[in-house]
């Protein structure tokens, strides 16, 4: 296989499904009923939790704005996989059998390595890269072109 590289820019929809999920996660925890004193200062607490974990989310996975972020896929002609880090770094991964690959959403489930630490999955959708031909040649390297152990 020739060599394959993405570049990934910030991605409008996975910044719409995260703020809705919290919305709707936000709206629960509102309207459950507490039978504790002070129940409102636990969902308060609750309430800001979600948003500070959403915010880190956003900011990591879909507005490629954290060192760690990562901003590039490259996949050289032996069918190594790397990823490029906001930092420069660039890291090595293996795929595993359970990624997941569709026209609109690939999720890339990565193996467990001493020098992967940050995620164990990266989330791409059609927005999340300029180049929607290496998009489609990714998608297929995905589904036909990674060894799989047997």
């Amino acid at each position: 296989m020739k060599p394959l590289q993405l570049d990934f820019k910030p991605s409008i929809y996975l910044s719409l499904i995260v703020t809705l999920f919290v919305f709707v996660m936000c709206g629960i925890v509102i309207s459950t009923v507490l039978p504790i004193e002070f129940a409102w200062q636990w969902k308060m607490l609750a309430i800001t939790m979600i948003l500070g974990i959403a915010v880190y989310t956003v900011s990591w996975k879909a507005w490629l704005r954290l060192p760690w972020s990562y901003v590039g896929l490259r996949i050289n002609s032996k069918n190594e996989l790397q990823l490029s880090c906001r930092n420069g770094q660039l890291v090595a991964v293996q795929v595993a059998d359970s990624s997941v690959v569709t026209p609109y959403l690939t999720v890339i489930r990565i193996k467990k390595s001493p020098t992967f630490l940050h995620s164990k999955a990266i989330i791409l959708l059609p927005d999340h890269i300029a180049n929607q031909d290496a998009y489609r040649e990714l998608r297929v390297w995905l589904r036909w072109g990674v060894k799989r152990e047997t």
